[in-house]
């Protein structure tokens, strides 16, 4: 059996979506839907498809992103930090 160890990538987003639970409640989380999805595929050639999941889901319910990551503005998103 082949056991695969977690990137540093992976384990810092853990840890960011750990410590952001006690600030945004469950019912702030929004979903994935079709139109997300669609929309992501084309931002996903550029920014690559986590970012590209976040802006759309940004985008299509006119909000904002908690990130440092400045590629979001270029994404058309308004970012918080």
């Amino acid at each position: 059996m082949i056991k695969c160890q977690p990137s540093n990538k992976s384990e810092e987003r853990r840890e960011a979506s750990t410590s952001l639970l006690g600030y945004v409640g469950a019912e702030n989380i929004l979903p994935l839907s079709f139109e997300v999805l669609a929309e992501a595929t084309a931002l996903e050639r550029v920014f690559g498809y986590f970012d590209a999941l976040i802006a759309s889901t940004a985008r299509l319910h006119r909000a904002s992103v908690v990130s440092k990551d400045t590629a979001f503005t270029q994404m058309g998103v308004k970012i918080e930090w």
